[in-house]
């Protein structure tokens, strides 16, 4: 029955007389404000279970006996799990931000127990199951019985995960940036817009000599600038005033010390969020030694000249197209034309026709990576013969990194070519009396005796395959008694001596022994130190000795 209906109830009684009439009126007054309190605890618990914010109960024994639908989001636990748990529960795995261990004295709970008053943004971090950590800002207040006694808290607590995240990116990024202007190695200014000197780097301060706080405030351009360059200066901030980026502006300062340095400057205008500018930022490069090298390079360009005409190498430049436009005298006298006849000739046209495939894969490379090793290759002379040369071909390119052309500087390769023949042939030579050689022949390391190499008639001598005998050392084809006369001889090898011993016992695979006088000398064979030993065997000579001395 609502409360309305109550009261119409309750004045047709009234005929009862004035006794009841009062009995009536505080009857009804109790019920009424039953009614209230009954509504604003159902408007309360309506409010906490649709606010966005996690709000927990917690009791005077520390238990959590309420959290709305949003805990379980904060928390990442279901109602059911949060309210089995203490506010300490070791299964939060309570931490600061940085995940060290969080005082339990210093929990919202234990702040507001010991205090009695509210406490705000308590911040700490806890785990949900899955390991995600989670940080956290409290708010909490006392909860109060009847008896004004301390029975708990309530507490919004919000999830900050993603703020504190931010926050620290953007603390990151505000030191890295701090660190790039404080280290960068170029003038990074900063201009109010009337033009006075609002901040500028370390750098800055190392090239013009004076500190931020000497000069902070002042006019740039009177404080900097040589007054012939004022004016122009200023033009060119008030265009950067009206957003338009200027770079390219070179014009010098004036340092403490009265010098003079050259900056080459690009400049900004920085807005606020209402597109107001607020600044000019500028940054500029030294370029007071890059001028100086300039005005070197060019005193060098006709020193250049001189040695390009006059160097004993052969260099040629191309276009894009491969033409020559330009050539030393060497280049003119290795192929017979004349400079003009070269300029109306492609480096294609003076190759072989066999060459053409391999020159284009060289360009390729050069195109690619900006140069190419040496090449060999032909190039065919004004009188059709050809003639072998080796090149190396870089790429010519602008500021810009447009491509202008190549430039190769070629050599005259015919007597190297002639030499190569030669060893080649000689390289034949040895290989043929290597493997045909009459006696056995050896190749061991110096220091670890091991076998390099070994010819054919010392494999038939050993009764062993080449491979066998490769990789084997001196000892293991000397029986036991052989041993310290073969040390004695090979120790004087290694001092750099020839060495000839006769009678020297030799064991084969099979284990039989012959006889064999050794001719050993020290070589290099690839790029390593060795010894050579030429082996002949004088079994049958043995064996006549022996036949002699029994008569």
């Amino acid at each position: 029955m609502g409360i309305v209906n109550k009261v119409k109830a309750r004045m047709k009684k009234r005929k009862a007389g004035p006794f009841f009439d009062l009995l009536d009126v505080g009857s009804l007054q109790k019920e009424q404000m039953e009614e209230v309190l009954k509504s604003e605890h159902h408007l309360v618990k309506n409010i906490m279970e649709i606010s966005p914010v996690c709000i927990t109960v917690v009791n005077a024994k520390g238990e959590i006996i309420y959290a709305n639908t949003q805990a379980e989001k904060t928390l990442g636990l279901t109602k059911e799990r949060i309210i089995s748990r203490n506010f300490n529960a070791p299964d939060w795995k309570i931490t600061d931000f940085k995940g060290n261990p969080f005082p339990d004295e210093k929990l919202p709970f234990n702040l507001v127990r010991e205090t009695g008053k509210p406490v705000f943004d308590v911040h700490h971090a806890i785990e949900w199951p899955g390991g995600k950590r989670i940080f956290l800002s409290i708010n909490a207040s006392p909860l109060w019985g009847k008896e004004g006694n301390f029975s708990g808290i309530v507490s919004s607590i919000e999830d900050i995960t993603e703020r504190i995240k931010a926050e620290e990116a953007l603390l990151n990024e505000k030191r890295f940036s701090e660190s790039i202007i404080g280290t960068a190695q170029a003038i990074i200014l900063v201009l109010d817009p009337e033009g006075r000197i609002v901040s500028f780097n370390n750098y800055m301060e190392e090239v013009c000599g004076y500190s931020l706080q000497e000069v902070k405030g002042k006019d740039w351009f009177d404080t900097f600038l040589p007054s012939c360059d004022r004016q122009k200066n200023r033009e060119i901030f008030k265009r950067t005033l009206s957003d338009i980026q200027t770079r390219g502006n070179v014009n010098p300062i004036i340092t403490k010390g009265h010098e003079l340095r050259f900056i080459d400057w690009c400049d900004k205008a920085l807005k606020d969020n209402d597109g107001r500018v607020v600044a000019i930022i500028s940054i500029g490069q030294d370029i007071t030694e890059q001028r100086k090298v300039q005005e070197t390079l060019r005193e060098q360009e006709e020193r250049f000249k001189t040695l390009f005409n006059s160097s004993i190498d052969a260099i040629a430049i191309s276009d894009t197209q491969g033409h020559i436009i330009d050539c030393n005298q060497a280049y003119v006298d290795l192929l017979g034309y004349s400079k003009e006849e070269l300029k109306k000739i492609t480096f294609l046209e003076l190759t072989p026709e066999k060459w053409h495939a391999a020159n284009k894969e060289m360009i390729k490379k050069v195109m690619e990576i900006g140069y190419s090793d040496e090449f060999e290759k032909e190039y065919i002379k004004k009188d059709k013969t050809a003639v072998p040369v080796s090149l190396r071909t870089w790429k010519l390119q602008d500021k810009e990194g447009n491509f202008l052309g190549l430039c190769s500087l070629v050599r005259d390769i015919t007597k190297r070519k002639s030499e190569q023949q030669l060893l080649i042939k000689s390289e034949r030579l040895y290989h043929d009396l290597f493997n045909n050689a009459s006696v056995g022949i050896i190749i061991a390391d110096k220091e670890t005796r091991k076998f390099l190499a070994v010819n054919p008639r010392m494999c038939k001598m050993l009764k062993m395959s080449q491979e066998e005998v490769i990789g084997s050392s001196v000892r293991d084809i000397h029986p036991d008694e052989a041993i310290s006369k073969v040390d004695s001889h090979f120790e004087k090898l290694r001092s750099g001596e020839s060495e000839a011993v006769t009678d020297v016992l030799i064991r084969r695979k099979d284990g039989s022994l012959f006889y064999a006088d050794i001719y050993a000398a020290p070589i290099t064979f690839e790029d390593k130190p060795a010894m050579i030993g030429f082996f002949n065997d004088v079994s049958d000579r043995k064996q006549v000795e022996e036949q002699v001395l029994q008569l």
